[in-house]
This record gives C-alpha cells, sequence and structure tokens, in this order.
C-alpha cells in the first residue's frame, strides 16, 4: 500500500505514518515542515500546498494508493 499523508510531522499525522509503516505500508508525508520532520522511514516532501510548484514536485513522487489530509484548515493567505 502507497500512502500519501497531507501533513505528517505532528499529532495526528505522526500517529498515522507510525502506524502505516508498522504495517509495512510505504508513507509519503507532504508538509511544510513548520513542526518538524515526519517519522524516521517516511519519505517527506517539504512545501506548501498554495504553491503550484510544490504541488507538481509531490505529484512526481505518486502515485498513491489512498491520502489521508489531517488537516482541519487551509492556512490564511492574508498578511493582516
Amino acid at each position: 500500500m502507497r500512502l500519501l499523508i497531507l501533513g505528517g510531522s505532528w499529532f495526528l499525522g505522526r500517529t498515522l505514518i507510525v502506524d502505516a509503516l508498522a504495517r509495512g505500508w510505504e508513507v509519503t508525508a507532504f508538509s511544510r515542515g513548520k513542526n518538524g520532520l515526519p517519522p524516521a522511514g517516511a519519505t517527506h516532501v517539504l512545501g506548501d500546498r498554495r504553491n503550484e510548484a510544490d504541488l507538481q514536485r509531490l505529484a512526481e513522487s505518486g502515485p498513491w494508493d489512498a491520502l489521508i489530509d489531517t488537516s482541519a484548515y487551509e492556512p490564511s493567505t492574508s498578511l493582516g
């Protein structure tokens, strides 16, 4: 199973990665890296979902069998 996790360096994403790796799955985590790195064994693609170049780089590391998006919000693009 190839799994893509959006987020994955902290809280829920980290737990999902640890569990998936224990099952022998291949895991890719896509995150901005603001809360550290994903657990060892996962492939990390550093990037922001609002950046087209980052999304293209992520797409090049696919395809995946399943996707989990751990984010409950999209970061604001306004500066004030």
